[in-house]
């Protein structure tokens, strides 16, 4: 199987466990939910100056935030943008524009990230990542795309971090690629690999401008990764709950060039953003002092300090017309969450 392959199955098999995980978010069983041997300290949200805006599609995800502005993507029309401000709720929809996009292969597999003032259009199985000013909304190529990724993470305008698969051993790997120089720099050792290499590994890619770091936090294990942008470690610290190994199980086919899932894992973290010097995590696992019905009737967001890589304090948040929470940001202390086509601001306190 080529690498190409490869990175469209694992996209879709990523997109297999948000939705496995959605299910298990509205499920209505309490009874029979592990228990993890860890306890959460919880804060009180109120909900000051909380705003409901109501999105035209359930299509829709967070692109990128700016100090004044929230970008959201499509997931079917992957060239629409709505720019919303946070403290007017006046939107704009907008357009983007790349030459020549009628020539190409998959396009429904390029994803929008914002980082003002840019936004930039990326396709890992292309693979091209494509940068453009958000007042000209016209991207072009800029990067010798020399790998296919399944996550690209913009840190500065000429650069980024990309997970990716790795030929040489057979693993996703982390690695930076800079539009000034050729060549991929991967850190081989920055993942660690305790089973298949591919699934073990699976996580969330953040980049943290304030402190100029790049984040991971991994999907099936009690693990995030705090790295500078050049991926060098500074520090890996765990999660409070109790799953440091991933409880996955991964078949090799006869021909021993592919791997697959077998059953369902536990999906131990399953959303996340980083903020200043906090990292938030939607967590799956209930605590031995959480109410069920409350964990399973809404999500519960860990809070850890990046500075320290200690664990602060925990957050409910409830589910919005029995809708469940399906993406969220934290952005100087202002939490964006979705739900389906509800888009909620709060203020965190």
């Amino acid at each position: 199987m080529n690498k190409k392959h490869f990175f469209i199955l694992l996209c879709c098999a990523s997109g297999m466990l948000l939705t496995l995980a959605g299910l298990y978010a509205i499920s209505p069983l309490t009874k029979g939910i592990y228990r993890g041997g860890f306890d959460r300290t919880f804060k009180n949200q109120s909900s000051v100056n909380e705003k409901v805006i109501e999105l035209p599609y359930n299509s829709y995800y967070i692109a990128g935030v700016s100090n004044h502005n929230i970008y959201l993507g499509n997931w079917t029309n992957h060239f629409h943008m709505i720019v919303l401000n946070t403290e007017t709720l006046d939107s704009q929809h907008v357009t983007l524009r790349i030459k020549n996009k009628d020539t190409f292969k998959d396009i429904d597999r390029f994803k929008l990230k914002v980082d003002s003032p840019y936004f930039y259009l990326t396709h890992g199985t292309m693979p091209a990542l494509y940068r453009g000013d958000l007042n000209k909304r016209e991207a072009i190529r800029f990067m010798n795309d020399s790998a296919f990724f399944s996550d690209a993470e913009p840190i500065g305008k000429s650069s980024f971090i990309l997970k990716t698969y790795s030929t040489k051993n057979k693993s996703l790997e982390l690695a930076k690629e800079t539009s000034t120089s050729l060549g991929i720099k991967y850190n081989y050792d920055i993942l660690e690999k305790v089973n298949d290499g591919i699934f073990c590994v699976e996580g969330m890619l953040h980049s943290n401008k304030s402190k100029n770091e790049i984040v991971y936090v991994y999907t099936y294990r009690n693990q995030y990764i705090v790295m500078d942008t050049s991926l060098n470690l500074k520090y890996r610290s765990n999660t409070i709950d109790t799953f440091r190994h991933p409880r996955i199980k991964v078949l090799n086919t006869e021909s021993s060039q592919s791997q697959m899932l077998t059953g369902i894992p536990t999906i131990v973290n399953s959303l996340s953003s980083v903020d200043d010097d906090h990292l938030y995590i939607k967590s799956n696992i209930l605590a031995k002092n959480e109410n069920a019905k409350s964990f399973v009737e809404g999500a519960t967001l860990d809070v850890y300090n990046t500075s320290n890589g200690k664990y602060e304090y925990s957050m409910n948040l409830y589910n919005h017309e029995n809708l469940p929470l399906s993406e969220f940001r934290v952005k100087r202390k202002k939490l964006i969450t979705i739900y389906s086509k509800y888009l909620i601001l709060r203020d965190l306190n």
